[in-house]
Parts: C-alpha cells; structure tokens; sequence
C-alpha cells in the first residue's frame, strides 16, 4: 500500500496531452506507466495489516486540516540522473509548502503505525516511465519541456497495489479529505 495525492480528471488529461505532444511520432523511453496509474506518492508503505492500516488512516483523519492548497506540475526529470535513468517524472512544484507538510504527516502517521522511517529525503514527482535497465535520456529530457499544469490538493488517498496479467494496478481503499 502506498499514500498518494489521486490526480483530478482534468488534471490528468492535460498532463496526458502533453506528455502524448511531446512524444509525437517516437515512443516515451522505457515502459510507460499507464495513464490511469498516475499519482503523486506521498509515502510508500508496503505490506500493511488491517491495525496498521487504521492507524495511519485515523492519524490522516485527525492531523490533516486546513485548506486545500494548489501544486503545479511541470518540466521533465529523471532519477536519478539523466545520463543513467532508471524513472522519467514530471516535476510537482508546491508553492505554499502544503505538499511537503502533508507528506510529513504522512511519514509521521506511517512511523506511529510502525513503518520504518523513510531514509531519503521526499521529491514530489509523477513517474510517467520507468527505464530497465537504466539508459541516457538526457538529450530525450533536454529537448522537450512541458506547459505548467496546475491543480488543487485536498485529500490524500490510500492505494492497495495488485498484479495480473495485464500488469500492475492501483486500487483506492480509502481517502481522507480536509
């Protein structure tokens, strides 16, 4: 399981016909995340029981409050450089600090459930691809750049990760709003 902030449909259209305009007539460089697969993670969690699972929903519940607060997104990157890529991303840029507020309550709520503490630092991105094995794709980066998107966060939403046959999807158990 994993805490995210779900994109809004219009927010993921856009960010969709870009991305799409950007490429053109090539491919984006390695496997494509699908569409529907796209979020900002705000705090991976794993394996995660039912107890632990309510506890980091009750923290959400009672420490996030406040207004909901704008993000933008915008420009490529790569982790965890572009000579040797191994995730392409569309950067999150958080003006008003709100993000990375509600993503430390998320590491604080997953740290009380039990969750080891995460040992790099957080990096709002959305992952549009990932690259195995790692390739330069600098020029790839270099050349193209994105219009600003922007959207308004007010929720973060608990995800369950399943696997079959036509790959990996995301599966909404919960979310909380303020």
């Amino acid at each position: 399981m994993f805490l995210a902030v779900e994109l809004d449909d219009e927010t993921r259209h856009r960010l969709a016909a870009q991305v799409d305009a950007l490429v053109g007539s090539s491919f984006l460089p390695g496997k494509p995340v699908p569409i529907p697969n796209w979020h900002v993670t705000l705090r991976f969690l794993g394996a995660t029981g039912e107890l632990q699972r309510d506890v980091v929903l009750g923290g959400l519940s009672e420490q996030l409050e406040g207004e909901s607060f704008p993000i933008r997104f915008g420009g490529l990157g790569t982790f965890p450089r572009a000579r040797r890529a191994s995730v392409l991303w569309i950067g999150v840029a958080d003006p008003t600090g709100g993000l990375m507020r509600v993503a430390s309550v998320c590491e604080d709520v997953a740290q009380s459930a039990g969750f080891p503490a995460e040992e790099r630092p957080y990096r709002p991105h959305l992952t549009i691809s990932r690259l195995r094995p790692a390739a330069d794709i600098e020029s790839f980066v270099e050349a193209r750049k994105l219009s600003t998107v922007r959207m308004t966060v007010g929720a973060v939403t608990l995800y369950r990760t399943t696997s079959g046959g036509d790959g990996v999807a995301y599966e909404v158990v919960d979310r909380v709003s303020w």
